[in-house]
């Protein structure tokens, strides 16, 4: 079965009642579940701490699953939540496990679909990764080295084969993950991952790729929403 797990806290420490925030009008859960419920799943299960995110999920026909406080906090993994999920739910090994965060409203139902068939006619990868061409190469980046004692922060290169000063041409492409649309078996998840050992790359949109975690991230994809006319479940071009 291919699962849709769509984890919604009722908190943020520096957004509140993120999920429930409107986003050009719409509550920012809302664009998730819209796209979730276009795209072919099994079951779609809302996660939440939260009786008005679980309320609206039930309203549209959508299975909730009540989080415990524990795994509500800021400081949580992804893997603690789905592994929940799948317990709780006695989800089977070989099922298809669909992360759908709602920090990303903007995907299109066919987009889910093309991913989770990315997976199924991939028998050897364990997970598919939403990722985008990488905007700074690591091999370019410093790392702070914590020397408080200097009166001035001191830097270490990030890797062993620092490249801050090469040309960026001679460089091994690398890509940043983006949390647009993430699927991983079941499996994986139980035995304490949520990648697993062969992990198969979409290139998402980067147009319409956002993580909201601040005011300004919500400012950016309010106007970009309106700028184009988006509303849960029609998202154009």
């Amino acid at each position: 079965m291919v699962i849709a797990v769509i984890p919604a806290r009722g908190g943020s420490k520096r957004v509140p009642r993120k999920n429930l925030r409107p986003l050009a009008g719409f509550p920012l859960i809302d664009w998730t579940i819209a796209a979730a419920l276009g795209s072919r799943f099994n079951r779609i299960i809302v996660t939440s701490d939260a009786p008005e995110i679980l309320g609206r999920a039930k309203i549209r026909g959508i299975k909730t699953l009540k989080r415990p406080a524990y795994l509500a906090a800021d400081n949580v993994p992804d893997l603690s939540v789905v592994r929940h999920a799948i317990y709780t739910l006695a989800l089977r090994p070989e099922d298809l496990i669909v992360y759908l965060r709602p920090t990303a409203p903007f995907r299109r139902p066919e987009e889910i679909n093309a991913v989770v068939a990315l997976l199924r006619d991939h028998p050897e990868a364990s997970s598919v990764r939403s990722v985008i061409p990488a905007p700074c190469h690591p091999r370019k980046c410093f790392v702070d080295a914590g020397w408080d004692r200097l009166g001035y922060r001191a830097l270490l290169p990030y890797t062993p084969n620092h490249a801050a000063n090469g040309p960026s041409q001679g460089l091994e492409p690398v890509f940043m993950p983006v949390g647009f649309i993430d699927v991983v078996r079941a499996e994986w998840i139980s035995r304490g991952s949520m990648e697993g050992s062969l992990i198969a790359a979409w290139e998402a949109p980067a147009d319409r790729c956002c993580d909201l975690d601040t005011e300004a991230d919500f400012a950016r994809a309010e106007a970009l929403a309106l700028a184009r006319g988006w509303r849960p479940g029609e998202i154009g071009a």
